[in-house]
């Protein structure tokens, strides 16, 4: 069996993978996007990297890190899947799927989530102005790990935020919470998660500086997990909550959650639970592909 992580090669969780690669006997290798070369000649479909070397021989392709190449990673992913091979995440060869992670409710209305409003120019901002309440979250739409995060306090200084990330920006309600959860999603089956804590006036739970410790989830916020994982049919999924006014809010529900500190603070294998998932979805493909051939 062989898996291509394409995406960024590098960190420690391609590390962390290829590691498990080599325990369950599957070939991995990971693949810069950036390197690819798509090629469509005389009706062949190739795909290599600047080397020169076929990266169209795996049975799955995980992407993982793709950063703003998603229309790009959309092409690739749509082209391997047409020629046979397993994709994770599926949802890369249906469009982008990062600006869905806040979007919940508009797949489902009993998915808790703060209030937002999305602005994608200035006259839309000034018009919007009036009906805010601050402090407001503003994020740009390309971003992560708390980056392009702006806690906006007053009207004053919203332009000046706007100046900053926009055009196209989130605005997002506050809640004056301490902490936020990460809970890890595979195959729509909540794995386990921990609490990230602040106590240095900072907003961003997930920025450098955090207090991290294994918080296991009640069957309430489970369920509300696996729901906003199956909601945008995010495979491996991370879903950030909090709890606020007796109320469980989802705050983003992330595609190709970074498991580093996950690993450590919950001690659950996830590279190892990634690719016995991997496996077994390509293994089901295989099999399916087999049957419809028989059948024809």
């Amino acid at each position: 069996m062989n898996i291509t992580l394409i995406g960024n090669p590098t960190g420690h969780d391609v590390q962390r993978l290829a590691e498990e690669a080599e325990k369950l006997g599957v070939t991995f290798e990971a693949v810069s996007v950036s390197s690819l070369i798509l090629s469509e000649q005389n009706n062949v479909f190739g795909l290599f990297d600047a080397n020169g070397r076929n990266v169209t021989n795996s049975d799955c392709y995980i992407f993982r890190g793709i950063g703003d190449a998603d229309n790009e990673v959309m092409v690739i992913a749509k082209y391997l899947q047409r020629h046979g091979a397993t994709i994770i995440e599926e949802n890369t060869a249906n469009g982008s799927i990062s600006m869905d992670k806040l979007f919940l409710r508009a797949a489902d209305h009993t998915i808790p989530m703060p209030n937002y409003l999305m602005i994608q120019n200035a006259q839309a901002l000034e018009s919007v102005t009036p009906t805010l309440v601050f402090p407001v979250v503003m994020k740009s739409t390309i971003g992560s790990m708390g980056r392009n995060v702006i806690l906006v306090e007053n009207a004053a200084s919203l332009c000046q935020a706007y100046d900053k990330l926009g055009p196209r920006v989130i605005l997002q309600e506050y809640l004056p919470v301490d902490h936020d959860i990460r809970a890890i999603v595979i195959n729509g089956q909540y794995i386990d998660s921990y609490r990230r804590t602040r106590d240095d006036g900072e907003f961003r739970m997930n920025r450098p500086g955090n207090h991290k410790d294994h918080l296991p989830l009640p069957d309430e916020a489970i369920s509300i997990c696996e729901r906003a994982a199956q909601y945008q049919n995010i495979e491996i999924a991370g879903i950030d909550l909090t709890h606020y006014n007796a109320t469980w809010y989802v705050l983003e529900a992330n595609t190709s959650p970074q498991f580093h500190m996950f690993e450590t603070y919950t001690n659950k294998n996830i590279a190892k639970l990634l690719l016995e998932y991997a496996v077994s979805k390509t293994a089901a493909n295989a099999s399916l592909s087999h049957v419809s051939g028989s059948e024809n």
